[in-house]
């Protein structure tokens, strides 16, 4: 029997709800999937009611079509903002990146086709980042005077390193899936034939896991940036007792000796 579905659309964004996984589509496909102030609120709406179901199990955000996961913001639309309401589009963005990164449920970005500027900066806001072997990324900002927002650099600094930071910020260059794999941006690259059936089997591992344990990690790696590394210690310390305290490691423990554990190509 197939999952049950929930769809909802406001037009720029596709939701749809099946069984545990709640997958959000970028959809603007004429602008390539850019991110409009439309979209944006769209976003942060989604965002907060997958924060409130506690049905959801995993979040996969993508873009419509097979050529674009998102193209960035829509400059026609910037180019008639003021210097200010620009700043104040760059701090919605950063809201939803906060809101990504706020979910207890893990977030997937599934990449096809082009990944650029805020829409690369949406994919590593993301928990993990899937690409498809055509896909291809970039932070061409600086060619039009445009300078990286929404916390950006810190997260490309955070998950690269500053010597990829330095180059794709400063370059503007596009770069590969294969690339974007060896810097630590991709958890997985998956040719396009095999790109439905290795998504599926991800995903159904990722929601076989225990969802407390998979909280309690998540609040770890949002703390790790931000405190020194006795406080760390400390949160995970607590973070495992009260793994232990729900009792599904138990069960979990118990399966692990009874027999191999659940697996996946991807992981």
């Amino acid at each position: 029997m197939s999952a049950p579905r929930s769809k909802r659309s406001s037009g720029v964004l596709l939701s749809e709800q099946r069984g545990p996984v709640l997958t959000l589509s970028l959809n603007r496909l004429a602008q390539n999937n850019t991110l409009n102030q439309e979209l944006r609120q769209a976003l942060l709406g989604a965002l907060s009611q997958a924060k409130s179901n506690s049905e959801i199990r995993a979040v996969i955000l993508t873009g419509e079509g097979e050529e674009t996961f998102c193209s960035g913001l829509d400059l026609p639309e910037l180019a008639a903002l003021t210097p200010f309401e620009v700043e104040a589009v760059a701090l919605e963005v950063r809201k939803i990146h906060e809101a990504l990164l706020a979910l207890d449920v893990p977030t997937i970005a599934v990449i096809k086709g082009a990944c650029i500027g805020s829409g690369l900066e949406l994919a590593l806001h993301c928990d993990i980042r899937l690409a498809r072997s055509d896909a291809r990324f970039a932070f061409p900002g600086v060619g039009l005077g445009i300078t990286p927002g929404g916390g950006s650099v810190q997260r490309l600094v955070q998950l690269a390193g500053g010597g990829a930071a330095h180059s794709l910020f400063l370059t503007g260059s596009v770069i590969n899936a294969e690339r974007a794999f060896s810097l630590g941006l991709l958890m997985s690259v998956i040719p396009p034939g095999n790109f439905a059936e290795a998504l599926r089997e991800f995903l159904d591992y990722i929601v076989s896991l225990p969802p407390l344990a998979v909280k309690e990690i998540k609040v770890l790696l949002r703390a790790a940036l931000a405190m020194e590394s006795a406080e760390i210690v400390a949160q995970g310390a607590a973070a495992l007792r009260r793994c232990f305290e729900d009792g599904t490691i138990s069960e979990r423990l118990r399966q692990l000796y009874a027999g191999p554990a659940p697996g996946t190509t991807l992981h």
